[in-house]
């Protein structure tokens, strides 16, 4: 069997759930920041990391320190409140194409088969890649009522997440720094399939191609000063963490178009 390890992110201010096998590793996000004397798990903030930065990125910072201080032949992320459903059932699915629970019980986990790391990972080695489904943007809430697609979705969002510039900026970065995965980019934002959560099991290949890319570009956004957080609310500072869960979707999107992966 491949050696699947799917990185569950925890906030270091909440107790929540653990799902206890082999599969998953519970990670405390932003450990750095922990004040919390006796961690019941392992942080983000050990070896090569960017702990520190959760403020920013969010749960990237545990992707980042998987990357960078684990070995494995798959590669996933999901969050404390968020799994990826490995059950043979379909469910019925909210606007963002997700499954409601009213909270994460032995029972949940047993019905989404989240207990069982042999049968996961007997899934997980036919596959290339494993996501979420997209969630059709025309169908989800914006502060100024449904939009036709992933680009006038987020600009809807202008002063509330983001800055409406902030998508140009993110999409002539990609122009720049990987011209092929720029068009595939304006695609998906002139597009009406939204994939985003950051919620993946990627076979290491390519998980190492979405830290890279992702890395780069943030590394590079960064680096040119282009973002004032002067004036940006608590919630605008995760700037960074939704460029990385557009880049995540991009890259899904950038995937399928090349019709070689499964």
């Amino acid at each position: 069997m491949p050696n699947v390890k799917v990185f569950v992110s925890h906030r270091i201010d909440l107790d929540s759930v653990l799902v206890e096998n082999s599969v998953y590793t519970p990670v405390r996000c932003g450990a750095a920041l922990d004040t919390n004397k006796n961690p019941k798990m392992i942080g983000d903030n050990t070896g090569d990391n960017i702990s520190d930065k959760r403020e920013y990125l969010g749960e990237f910072t545990v992707q980042y320190w998987a990357w960078k201080n684990v070995q494995a032949d798959y590669y996933g992320l999901c969050h404390y409140r968020r799994y990826l459903s490995f059950s043979e059932k379909q469910f019925e699915t909210d606007e963002k194409s997700q499954v409601i629970e009213q909270y994460l019980s032995p029972e949940s986990i047993e019905k989404y088969r989240l207990n069982n790391p042999e049968y996961i990972q007997s899934i997980v080695k036919g596959y290339d890649a494993l996501v979420g489904e997209y969630a059709d943007i025309s169908h989800m809430y914006t502060p100024r009522g449904p939009q036709k697609t992933v680009y006038e979705h987020f600009t809807a969002y202008d002063n509330f997440l983001v800055k409406k510039e902030d998508i140009d900026l993110v999409l002539d970065t990609i122009d720049q720094l990987y011209p092929d995965l720029g068009k595939s980019a304006r695609e998906y934002f002139a597009g009406k399939k939204f994939r985003g959560y950051n919620c993946f099991i990627l076979k290491k290949e390519l998980f190492s191609q979405l830290c890279e890319i992702e890395v780069n570009v943030l590394r590079y956004i960064y680096e040119t000063s282009k973002i004032d957080f002067t004036y940006r609310s608590a919630l605008e500072k995760r700037t960074y963490g939704f460029f990385a869960e557009w880049l995540y979707g991009i890259f899904i999107y950038h995937l399928e178009k090349q019709k070689r992966y499964k």
